[in-house]
């Protein structure tokens, strides 16, 4: 379930739109899933076609779609309905990362080992790899650069660092040296993502024995200066930690998870305070999946329920300051939206 949060890591900064949207998965839990694509209260559900994982891009006209029934098979709709555009297949597994800010081109992951890093042009399904290796999340510099930031490394001694490139793939420069860098999502005032850091857990004592450290949010800027710790949050020994999710369009509001074993809880920071501590949404233990943030800030996106019990998930949005859930839409999971 991991790996499904983490394919929408970019679905982080939003944009206004004049076709206000929302999309998610039908279907989990039973041997079809199917997207979904509706108003942004739920209302008018329109069922798109097979689709494992889904992100709305960012003027709202487009879905992405991921259908891996036979082979991963990434098509395209048109978000009023009708028949798909197929841009890519592989036998290979595939994530989506996100969609550039101007809705021209897709960010993709493919393989496991070892993957490429995809730059996929919507238009005439032309690819470029921009990156090969271990690869720990990506996500487009909002603006009009289409510039992306990427983890990458080796799973050998665990040792992953933040690159910056284009479209093309070149020039591409080193932004982290640490070796503890992963799953950056790029907003208005530079990077946040994730660094394994020495930091209080609960229980008696410190893990032994060479066990990974807690992912904690960092935070840099694109030139790779203004490197801060941005949490410092507490929790069990067999917790990965937090990872970012997305950006409100000023940078100042965000939205992560904090990821354990078969548990995932949405948090938020807001950054236009210094020492701002993150604060768990909505306190359900382990219940609810960020899946993403409005525009404004205002609003988070989320996936609600046990993952023990996929089939009935819910989507569901919460105002930031906290207060009683709106249910979206029953039975359905791993939402987006260009609110």
């Amino acid at each position: 379930m991991l790996v499904v949060a983490l394919a929408c890591l970019a679905a982080a900064t939003t944009s206004a739109s004049s076709l206000p949207r929302l999309t998610y998965i039908v279907g989990y839990g039973t041997s079809k899933q199917q997207v979904v694509v509706a108003n942004i209260d739920g209302g008018q559900p329109l069922t798109l076609g097979d689709a494992s994982a889904a992100m709305l891009s960012p003027d709202g006209s487009q879905v992405a779609a991921l259908d891996t029934a036979a082979t991963s098979t990434l098509r395209v709709y048109a978000s009023v309905g009708g028949a798909a555009r197929t841009l890519f297949s592989t036998p290979s597994f595939m994530q989506i990362l996100g969609w550039s800010p101007d809705s021209h081109l897709l960010l993709v992951a493919v393989g496991t080992t070892r993957s490429h890093l995809l730059v996929l042009d919507v238009a005439t399904a032309i690819h470029t790899t921009v990156a090969t290796g271990v690869l720990k999340g990506a996500s487009f510099e909002p603006g009009t650069s289409n510039s992306i930031v990427y983890s990458l490394g080796s799973s050998r001694d665990n040792s992953f660092n933040l690159f910056v490139t284009t479209p093309a793939g070149t020039p591409t420069r080193q932004l982290t040296r640490d070796g503890r860098s992963e799953f950056p999502v790029w907003g208005q005032r530079g990077i946040v993502y994730s660094r394994a850091t020495p930091s209080p857990r609960s229980g008696a004592s410190q893990p032994k024995g060479g066990a990974p450290q807690p992912l904690q949010l960092w935070f840099i800027r694109p030139g790779g200066t203004g490197m801060r710790q941005v949490t410092n949050v507490t929790m069990k020994p067999d917790f990965t930690g937090l990872t970012p999710i997305g950006f409100s369009a000023d940078g100042q509001h965000l939205l992560a998870n904090l990821v354990g074993p078969n548990w995932y809880e949405a948090y938020v920071v807001d950054l236009s305070r210094p020492k701002s501590a993150p604060r768990d949404l909505t306190g359900t233990d382990g219940a609810t999946i960020g899946d993403a943030i409005s525009a404004n800030g205002t609003l988070i996106l989320a996936t609600k329920g046990s993952l023990s019990d996929q089939a009935a998930l819910s989507i569901e949005e919460i105002k930031w300051l906290g207060g009683k859930p709106t249910v979206i839409a029953k039975n359905g999971a791993y939402a987006s939206w260009n609110q």
